[in-house]
C-alpha cells in the first residue's frame, strides 16, 4: 500500500495521525502548555521555528473552540524578505489572523553601530514593542525559542528571559530536528528550512549598518538561493563579499561557469568577492 503524501491533507488531518513515540509525547506536553495559556500572540518571523509553534497554536486553540491567535511580524530592514513571503503564505494556509509591525532598529546607536551586544538591545526592543501588541490584544506573547538555543550563543535570549517572554517549543523539550520533523509530518515541508538569521549577522562587528547594506546581502542570498544553493551566506566586510555554504556544495559553487556567473551578478551588487 502506498503511503499518501502528506501535503495532499490538510494540516489538522496530518496532525492527528499518529506521531513517532518520542515525538508524541513532546506534541502532547506542547499542546498543554499552549491550551493553558490561551490566548496567544505568536512572535511569528516565518522560520521554522516559529511556523511550528503557529501551527501547533493554531490547531490548539481549535480543538478546545479557544480563540484563534494572533500571528505578529516585526517587518524590518533586519528580516531577510523571504521570511516575510514565508509568514504570509503559512499564515494564509492556517487562515490565521497576521498582522505585520514595522519598526527600524537601526534608530538603536547599539544596533546600527554593530556593536558586539547588537542583539541583545535589539531582540529588547522588538520583544518590547511585541509585548505591548500583545498586551493590548488581551493574549500572552509566545516565541520560537527551542530547548537547543543556548543563551550564551544567542545573546539575545537574556532580553527574553528579562522580558518573561513565554516560549513553549522549549518548555516542551523540542528541538530543531523534531521541529522539522513536525513540519514535515504536517505536510509543511516549505517551512522546514534552514534558518535565515538576522541580516545584521552577515557582517562583522563595529562595521555600521545601513538599510542599503542590509538589502544588498539580501538580494545576493535570495540570488544564491535562485541558483540552487538554499543554504548560503553572504558575509561582507565593506565592498567585499565572502560566499558560504555547506562543503558538499563548494564544487558546484566555484565550478567555473557557475563561479563567472555568481562575480558577474555580485559585481552589479557593488561586490566583489573574496
Amino acid at each position: 500500500m502506498v503511503n499518501p503524501d502528506p501535503s495532499q491533507w490538510s494540516v489538522a488531518e496530518a496532525w492527528a495521525r499518529p506521531w513517532p513515540a518520542p515525538l508524541q509525547t513532546k506534541v502532547n506536553h506542547l499542546l498543554r502548555l499552549l491550551q493553558d495559556a490561551a490566548p496567544l500572540t505568536i512572535a511569528f518571523s516565518g522560520g521554522q521555528d516559529s511556523a511550528f509553534l503557529l501551527t501547533a497554536s493554531v490547531l490548539a486553540h481549535a480543538s478546545k473552540k479557544l480563540s484563534t491567535p494572533l500571528a505578529l511580524t516585526i517587518s524590518s530592514p533586519l528580516l531577510p524578505s523571504e521570511d516575510l513571503i514565508f509568514a504570509r503564505r503559512l499564515c494564509k494556509r492556517l487562515s490565521a489572523e497576521h498582522r505585520e509591525r514595522p519598526v527600524n532598529p537601526l534608530d538603536l546607536p547599539n544596533v546600527r553601530h554593530n556593536a558586539a551586544d547588537r542583539c541583545y538591545h535589539c531582540k529588547r526592543h522588538l520583544f518590547s514593542i511585541l509585548l505591548e501588541e500583545a498586551r493590548k490584544a488581551g493574549a500572552r506573547l509566545a516565541d520560537g525559542t527551542h530547548a537547543g538555543d543556548r543563551p550564551e550563543e544567542r545573546p539575545g535570549m537574556r532580553a527574553l528571559e528579562e522580558l518573561h517572554v513565554f516560549s513553549p517549543l522549549r518548555e516542551a523539550g523540542l528541538f530543531e530536528a523534531e521541529i522539522k520533523e513536525g513540519l514535515r509530518h504536517l505536510g509543511l515541508t516549505d517551512w522546514a528550512r534552514p534558518p535565515s538569521s538576522c541580516l545584521a549577522t552577515r557582517f562583522p562587528y563595529n562595521e555600521e549598518l545601513t538599510p542599503e547594506r542590509l538589502h544588498t546581502a539580501d538580494l545576493a542570498e535570495k540570488s544564491l538561493h535562485a541558483m540552487g544553493f538554499p543554504v548560503c551566506r553572504v558575509r561582507m566586510t565593506g565592498p567585499t563579499a565572502r560566499i558560504e555554504v555547506p562543503p558538499e556544495d563548494i564544487n558546484r559553487l566555484t565550478q567555473p561557469e557557475q563561479w563567472l556567473r555568481i562575480k558577474e551578478l555580485f559585481n552589479g551588487f557593488g561586490l566583489s568577492l573574496s
